[in-house]
C-alpha cells in the first residue's frame, strides 16, 4: 500500500489477509477466488513468479526494495503476464552484524476495546569468512472489527506470523551463492459480509 501511494497507475487493496489484489494501468484480476486461477498482474519474489492467490502476497517484511513493471510482460522474468508485474527483492545477508526490531501496538474502543499488534525484527552477520546469515520475523494479529448480533460472533479476527531465513555464501571472488527458506501461516475469521447463494448455479 505504502508502494501503490508512490507509483503511478499502480494500485493495491487488501479484503482479507490472504487475498490482496494488484492493479496495475486499470488491468488486475479483482476477487480472484479459484485456486487454479493465475492473476493479471505477476507478483515475484527474488525474481521468482508465485502465482496461486494465497502465496502470492506473502507477508511483506524486511524488503530491500519493490519493482513495479508496467504493461505485458514475456521474458523479463520468464513468465508471461498481461498487466504488469511486481518484483519483491528481499534483504540480502550481510557479513557486517547488524539487527533491528519494531513493535505497533493500538487499541479502539468498540465494545470494551479491541487490540492490534504487529512486531517485526532481523538479525543478520557473518557465520564465518565466507558464509553470512539473515533471519528475519513478523507477527501480526488483530480483533475483528464487526460484530454479527444475530449469531454473536466477532467478524474480520486475524492473526499470523512469517519467518525468513537465508544464506549468502561465497566460496570465491567471483560466485555468490544465496539460498532463502520462508514459512508463513494466516488465519481468521473470514469478512464481515457472508454470501448466502451462489448466482451461478441454475435454480
Amino acid at each position: 500500500a505504502e508502494v501503490a501511494a508512490r507509483t503511478p497507475s499502480f494500485t493495491f487493496q487488501e479484503q482479507i489477509g490472504n487475498q490482496q489484489e494488484v492493479v496495475v494501468r486499470g488491468i488486475g484480476t479483482l476477487r480472484l477466488t479459484g485456486s487454479a486461477a493465475e492473476p493479471s498482474v505477476g507478483t515475484f519474489i527474488d525474481e521468482v513468479y508465485v502465482g496461486r492467490r494465497g502465496t502470492a502476497t506473502p507477508p511483506m517484511f524486511d524488503l530491500q526494495r519493490v519493482e513495479v513493471v508496467r504493461g505485458p510482460q514475456g521474458t523479463l522474468y520468464g513468465k508471461n503476464v498481461v498487466g504488469g508485474a511486481v518484483n519483491l527483492i528481499t534483504a540480502p545477508p550481510s557479513f557486517e552484524t547488524s539487527g533491528r526490531a519494531s513493535l505497533s501496538y493500538g487499541q479502539y474502543d468498540v465494545r470494551g476495546g479491541q487490540d492490534m499488534l504487529a512486531a517485526e525484527a532481523y538479525v543478520t552477520g557473518g557465520l564465518s569468512d565466507t558464509v553470512a546469515g539473515r533471519l528475519a520475523v513478523q507477527y501480526r494479529e488483530h480483533d475483528g472489527y464487526s460484530y454479527n448480533i444475530v449469531r454473536d460472533e466477532v467478524l474480520d479476527e486475524y492473526e499470523g506470523y512469517a519467518v525468513r531465513g537465508s544464506l549468502l555464501i561465497q566460496p570465491g571472488d567471483r560466485l555468490d551463492i544465496r539460498l532463502t527458506g520462508d514459512l508463513s501461516h494466516n488465519e481468521g475469521t473470514g469478512q464481515s459480509r457472508k454470501p448466502e447463494d451462489d448466482p451461478t448455479i441454475p435454480g
